[in-house]
């Protein structure tokens, strides 16, 4: 019985630390504050930083080096860190979305909606539009993130 007591125990602890060396698969944070570069990564080509160049809206265009400071600080920001979560800043409110490919194209779904935007990447030129057409934003690569290359 004791020895039985003894073999449980040990196997216990084997297993905590086999998980506990496990890192975090959902785009997380490592121990050391760095993003957690997940195994099934759906678009590692976007986790990058990524500067606008200009948004189209209903049809009327902005460029983004013609806007005044005040219009740039609501102006349109991507963020990647893992290639699978993303972030969207339209004036000055954060959405947070999931990148999945579908049929061979990256669609972004979105936390807080269900609107959808699709993502084309074309060089290093990020364009997002939504599902309606209405809206679209071009983004140009400024850095390429240090954890998508790992």
């Amino acid at each position: 019985m004791k020895r039985k007591l003894v073999l449980l125990a040990c196997g216990v602890m084997v297993m905590g630390s086999l998980l506990g060396a496990c890192g975090n698969a959902d785009g997380g944070q490592a121990g050391n504050g760095k993003p957690v570069q997940s195994e099934t990564s759906v678009a590692p080509e976007l986790a990058a930083k990524w500067s606008l160049v200009q948004f189209t809206v209903n049809g009327k265009t902005s460029k983004a080096e013609e806007l005044l400071p005040d219009v740039r600080l609501r102006a349109p920001e991507f963020t990647c860190e893992d290639g699978t979560h993303c972030e969207i800043t339209l004036n000055g409110k954060s959405h947070a979305g999931t990148i999945s490919n579908e049929d061979g194209a990256y669609v972004i779904s979105f936390n807080d909606t269900d609107q959808k935007m699709t993502a084309t990447l074309d060089g290093d030129v990020l364009e997002l539009t939504n599902t309606k057409g209405t809206v679209t934003m071009v983004f140009q690569l400024t850095e390429q993130d240090e954890t998508a290359a790992n």
